[in-house]
């Protein structure tokens, strides 16, 4: 892929079209990525061309591949089985921080459940048996 002015303008859109959508300012993504804000700027802005560290910096702190970067898609396709779960994914990480906050207790609640039902077995299980299975 030959990086042209086009293609970089063309990248730093996607940078911010991500960032907008995540609800993050140009300085909180060059705080994470440990960068002055006038340099995310001028990447966003299409005036510089980002190496592969930067882009790597750049995918960690927006929490996008760095093919959503640079294609503007992933080339990682979820299974038809996966993708109403994709999808469910995508409108919590849409939602406000509180409310994606909520979201992922309750997660961790239903996987805590799952690791508990794994450690003592079904929940019809007797005390006695139970407490035999941390002996």
């Amino acid at each position: 892929m030959e990086v042209t002015p086009k293609t970089l303008k063309t990248i730093g859109n996607r940078l911010r079209k991500i960032r907008v959508e995540k609800r993050l300012s140009q300085t909180e993504v060059a705080q994470a990525m440990k960068m002055l804000p006038t340099q995310y700027n001028k990447i966003e802005n299409g005036n510089v061309s980002p190496g592969l560290e930067t882009l790597a910096k750049i995918s960690e702190a927006l929490d996008v591949s760095i093919d959503v970067i640079v294609f503007g898609h992933s080339k990682h396709k979820a299974k038809p089985e996966d993708a109403s779960l994709s999808a469910k994914v995508e409108r919590i990480e849409k939602l406000p921080p509180e409310e994606k906050f909520i979201a992922n207790e309750i997660l961790n609640l239903l996987f805590a459940r799952d690791i508990l039902k794994n450690i003592v077995g079904d929940f019809g299980t007797a005390p006695a048996d139970v407490l035999k299975k941390f002996k």
